[in-house]
């Protein structure tokens, strides 16, 4: 049966904070637990996030001011419509190239490795998938052929551009005062911003994106297994030989995989991912319960002055000022 209409209020939340919180960023997404890691720094993280829930619709958008990587599952009951509104340069999800003005459709239950770009300004919005069909009959004269696993990811097109002014405006009107909207008017955003985002799936899907697919299929395949092991193997010493033994893959494979997916190489996304496991175990004690150096030597890091420097540059602070911050 398909879910019916309804005419609650709406209602907007916001939230602002500086510096790397994974524990508030993991459900920076409705109905989604997301694993962030920071990948490049130099200065502390800044964050917006914000949520306009429309009766049987929720917009949400998040600003990260710095390169992040996402890893997650979305929820299991409804559909997300992905939308990119500004990031500075490209970036990649699930081995494909994410560019702003780009819309993508995420099935219930579907996976995510997300390598935001700097100043990444991403949307989702979530629908039931029998209301987004039922639109699509009602204003395309036909449902979209969306897959019921998985996801797709379309380039940019010409209906972007009104879609993302639509997005852009919803969240103007929302911050503004959604307190003093009503349930109607609440419902008229809801269905233009739905028909908005109609119009540019129905414009992407036109296109044929199976090149794509399998280029990213095979990368993506290849910097997974590359990944589980040296997130296994973080507070061991990086070794390039044993990463190709591993995976059966040779070194020009997987650095091309991994430059792709995440932006930099094998060796340097082992360095980033252990110094934001250095940075989780400082966050989660506090100045009497751990010593840096105990925290750093324990993940691999022997040159204590490098590792400091290496630390600042990645999170914006000192490691002493992460664990003062307990």
């Amino acid at each position: 049966m398909s879910p019916e209409p309804t005419t609650e209020a709406p209602k907007y939340e916001a939230v602002q904070f500086e510096g790397f919180d994974p524990e508030a960023l993991a459900t920076s997404i409705n109905d989604t637990r997301m694993e962030l890691r920071v990948l490049r720094g130099g200065a502390p993280l800044a964050v917006t996030l914000e949520r306009v829930l429309l009766g049987d619709g929720a917009l949400e958008s998040g600003r990260f001011s710095l390169p992040m990587l996402g890893q997650g599952s979305f929820p299991k009951d409804h559909v997300c419509l992905g939308f990119t509104l500004d990031a500075q340069g490209p970036g990649n999800m699930n081995g494909q190239v994410v560019l702003p003005g780009s819309v993508r459709f995420f099935a219930e239950d579907g996976e995510l490795t997300y390598r935001m770009a700097a100043r990444v300004n991403w949307t989702v919005f979530h629908v039931d998938r029998e209301i987004l069909q039922r639109e699509a009959i009602a204003r395309l004269g036909r449902p979209l052929p969306l897959p019921e696993k998985g996801w797709v990811n379309m380039p940019p097109t010409a209906a972007g551009i009104p879609l993302g002014e639509r997005i852009r405006t919803v969240l103007s009107i929302a911050a503004r005062g959604a307190g003093a909207w009503t349930a109607d008017s609440a419902a008229h955003l809801q269905a233009t911003l739905l028909g908005a985002y109609l119009r540019a799936l129905a414009e992407g899907l036109r296109l044929d994106l199976r090149p794509l697919h399998h280029k990213a299929a095979r990368r993506t395949r290849i910097a997974c297994g590359a990944r589980e092991y040296l997130l296994a193997s973080l507070d061991e010493p990086f070794s390039m030989r044993k990463l190709c033994e591993i995976t059966a893959k040779t070194e020009r494979t997987l650095q091309y995989a991994f430059q792709d997916i995440y932006g930099m190489s094998p060796l340097s996304w082992f360095q980033t991912m252990k110094l934001n496991e250095v940075h989780r175990e400082l966050r989660a004690n506090g100045p009497g319960d751990v010593r840096v150096s105990d925290v750093a030597m324990r993940w691999g890091f022997t040159h204590l002055g490098r590792f400091s420097t290496e630390y600042r540059r990645l999170f914006g602070e000192r490691p002493r000022e992460t664990l003062a911050r307990h």
